[in-house]
C-alpha cells in the first residue's frame, strides 16, 4: 500500500519516498486511539465484541490536493484520496453548548462493517473549507447529502448530540449507500 505514507522527517510535507511506513487501517489489532462500540456496558469486562463502525482518529489533518494529511506522534502520514469509498459530516455536540462538525471517511465497506477515518473540524469557514476539499477530492457522488449541504450552504443537514449516535447512524447510511 503506498498511499498511505509516513516521511519519518517530523513536520516535513507528506511524500511518497523509498523511506516511507505504510498505515494500514483495515487489518491488525485496533490502534489505542480507535474508538469502537462493544457491548453493553455491564458485559464489557466479560465479552470483547469487535466493532461494526471501526473508527481510526486523524489527529491534526489538513485536507491537500492529494489527500489527507495527519500526524502520528512526530511522523506525518497521507490517506489518499483514492482510498476513500465514501464521506459523510454532520454536526455533533448541544445546540447551546460545545458543537464541532465531523468528518467520517468510509475506506472499506463490507456487509454490515466498515473502517472509517474521522476528522473533525469548527463550525463555519473552517469545516466549509474541508468539506469542499473533501468533495473535491473524491467526487461530488461519493459524498453524502449532508456533506455536500456543508460545502454548499455552509450548514450539514445531520446534526447528533454525540459521537455514538453519529456512529450508528453513519453505519447504516453506509450499509444503504445513501
Amino acid at each position: 500500500m503506498t498511499d498511505i505514507v509516513s516521511t519519518g522527517r517530523g513536520p516535513a510535507a507528506a511524500t511518497p519516498a523509498g523511506d516511507a511506513k505504510p498505515e494500514d487501517f483495515s487489518t491488525g489489532p485496533q490502534r489505542p486511539d480507535a474508538v469502537s462500540s462493544g457491548p453493553a456496558e455491564g458485559l464489557r469486562d466479560q465479552v470483547r465484541v469487535p466493532s461494526r463502525y471501526r473508527v481510526h482518529l486523524l489527529p491534526d489533518a489538513k485536507p491537500t490536493e492529494r489527500g489527507i494529511v495527519y500526524r502520528r506522534g512526530e511522523d506525518r502520514f497521507l490517506l489518499a484520496w483514492s482510498r476513500v469509498e465514501h464521506a459523510l459530516g454532520a454536526e455533533v455536540g448541544e445546540p447551546e453548548g460545545v458543537r464541532t462538525i465531523v468528518f467520517d471517511l468510509a475506506l472499506e465497506v463490507t456487509g454490515a462493517e466498515c473502517v472509517v477515518c474521522r476528522l473533525d473540524a469548527e463550525p463555519g469557514d473552517e469545516a466549509i473549507a474541508v468539506a469542499r476539499a473533501i468533495q473535491l477530492g473524491i467526487g461530488r457522488e461519493r459524498c453524502s447529502p449532508s456533506l455536500r449541504a456543508l460545502a454548499a450552504e455552509g450548514l450539514p443537514t445531520r446534526c447528533y448530540s454525540d459521537l455514538e449516535t453519529l456512529s450508528e447512524a453513519n453505519l447504516e447510511t453506509l450499509r444503504f449507500r445513501f
